[in-house]
C-alpha cells in the first residue's frame, strides 16, 4: 500500500516501479515455493503447515526490521523477502483452514479468511501509517520515532509479525494430531 511514499520519503522516488515489481515477482515466488516446500515438509518430514506459516511470519518481521535500516540495499532487501513472506502466507492459508476445518466446512470458514487482510491493511496501511506520516510531516518530529515516518510503523508489523508467528506455533501445536494423520496417509499412499 505504501511502498512508493516509503521510497519517495527514503529519496529513492525514481525506483517505484522497480521495487513494486520486485514485490510482485518475490511475491509469485513465495506463494510457488512455500505451497511446494511445505507439501514436501509434511510428507517427508511431518512439518505441519502452521510451522512453515510461523517461519513466513518470521520472515515478514525479518523484511520489517530491515526497513528500519537506512539505505537502497536494506529498502530493497526488504521489499524483497517482505514479498516472499506474504506470497508464502497467502499459498498457506487456504490448505491450512481445510486442514483445521475440514473439506466440509471450508467452503464455509473460505470466505472469512480474507477478512483479517482486510483489517489489517486497513488499520496498519490507512489509519496507523498515515497517522504517523502526517504527524512526522507536520514538525511534529522531536521523537526519535517519528523522524522517520515509517519507523514507527515498520516497528509495529514487526510486533504483529512475531505474534503471528508464535500463533502459527499453537496451531501447529494444536493440529498435530490431524497432521500425524495426513502424514501416515501420505506415507501408506507411496
Amino acid at each position: 500500500n505504501n511502498l512508493g511514499k516509503i521510497s519517495e520519503v527514503r529519496g529513492f522516488s525514481g525506483d517505484k516501479a522497480r521495487l513494486v515489481s520486485l514485490l510482485s515477482a518475490c511475491n509469485c515466488i513465495g506463494r510457488l515455493s512455500c505451497g511446494f516446500l511445505s507439501d514436501v515438509a509434511l510428507k517427508r518430514c511431518g512439518v505441519a503447515r502452521p510451522t512453515v506459516l510461523a517461519l513466513t511470519c518470521g520472515l515478514m518481521a525479518l523484511s520489517m526490521l530491515l526497513l528500519l535500516l537506512p539505505g537502497y540495499v536494506p529498502l530493497v532487501a526488504s521489499v524483497a523477502v517482505g514479498g516472499f513472506a506474504f506470497g508464502g502466507e497467502m499459498a498457506l492459508v487456504p490448505p491450512i483452514a481445510s486442514e483445521a476445518f475440514g473439506l466440509q466446512l471450508l467452503s464455509q470458514a473460505y470466505p472469512f479468511l480474507p477478512l483479517g487482510l482486510v483489517a489489517g491493511s486497513f488499520a496498519i496501511a490507512t489509519l496507523l501509517t498515515s497517522a504517523v506520516y502526517n504527524a512526522s510531516t507536520a514538525g511534529d518530529s522531536g521523537s526519535w520515532l517519528l523522524q522517520e515516518p515509517f519507523r514507527l510503523t515498520g516497528l509495529v508489523c514487526t510486533v504483529i509479525s512475531f505474534l503471528s508467528a508464535a500463533v502459527s506455533m499453537i496451531l501447529s501445536r494444536r493440529l498435530r494430531g490431524e497432521y500425524a494423520r495426513l502424514r501416515m496417509l501420505h506415507s501408506t499412499e507411496n
